[in-house]
């Protein structure tokens, strides 16, 4: 059954990179490269250099937050289209790309300890809509592959 579905889906909807229209990928690695990476965490809210991108001292007391790890610039090119075709052209085979390239990003980072991975939760109308709730998929893969707890949140 899931043989035929694939080659279903692969004759009426042809992969083709969601950023260059490169055939037989979602986003092919010419595409993956030209997405920038943040280098260097930094405060979410003023963005001074921080460790870990946790909160600086002076902007901590204003969230209950203890940080955030951003992964690259979202602003335009292939990441935009990645994580929009998927948010709501309901690609969900772009979790593979997506949830690599978090990864790879993370695992230059010590994450702080004993991390625990929640997904943004999605109302249930959205989730019968697109049929699948693109953060947990994410966040499931990103906790397999650092062997982190996940806690799905409904």
């Amino acid at each position: 059954m899931i043989n035929f579905q694939k080659l279903f889906l692969d004759i009426f909807f042809p992969r083709q990179c969601i950023s260059c229209g490169r055939p037989d990928t979602w986003l092919c690695e010419g595409c993956r490269s030209k997405i920038v990476l943040i280098k260097s965490p930094t405060c979410p809210a003023c963005k001074k250099l921080t460790p870990k991108g946790q909160f600086c001292p002076r902007c901590r007391p204003k969230t209950s937050l203890t940080g955030i790890m951003v992964t690259a610039y979202y602003k335009e090119g292939p990441l935009r289209d990645a994580i929009t075709n998927y948010k709501y052209k309901y690609i969900a085979e772009l979790s593979d790309p997506l949830s690599d390239l978090l990864v790879n990003h993370l695992q230059v980072f010590t994450l702080l300890s004993n991390p625990i991975l929640i997904p943004v939760p999605l109302h249930k109308s959205r989730l019968r809509q697109r049929g699948f709730n693109q953060s947990a998929i994410l966040a499931k893969k990103v906790a397999e592959s650092f062997g982190l707890d996940y806690e799905k949140k409904s």
